[in-house]
């Protein structure tokens, strides 16, 4: 129980930095002056993305684990496309983040994630 709890968070935060990665490669984003390498983002993305996916793969079916991933990911986006403009802080922006990642998984428990 305990095991599974911590795998569904370390799945969440991994999600949200692969997110984040992705909207700091972004020229358009307000939160770092230059944004950062395609390149090494597309990278981080998948392999931060392997790895929730396998993480999420211990506790449900593969189907089932990727159409998690992927409402996270919408999550995340929608997140990271709402906060930055108010809050134009990197710190910030990881910490919130981070929070509400960390709320899903606690509070919704088994039947959310």
């Amino acid at each position: 129980m305990v095991m599974d709890i911590a795998f569904k968070i370390i799945a969440l935060q991994l999600s949200w930095a692969s997110c984040l990665g992705i909207y700091l490669s972004s020229p358009q984003q307000p939160l770092i002056n230059q944004p950062l390498p395609a390149k090494v983002t597309g990278l981080l993305f998948i392999v931060t993305a392997t790895l929730a996916f396998s993480l999420l793969s211990f506790n449900h079916h593969s189907l089932m684990a990727f159409i998690i991933l992927l409402g996270i990911w919408m999550m995340n986006l929608i997140i990271l496309t709402l906060l930055p403009p108010h809050r134009p802080n990197l710190k910030r922006v990881f910490i919130v983040g981070s929070a509400i990642a960390l709320l899903v998984s606690i509070l919704g428990g088994a039947h959310v994630v």
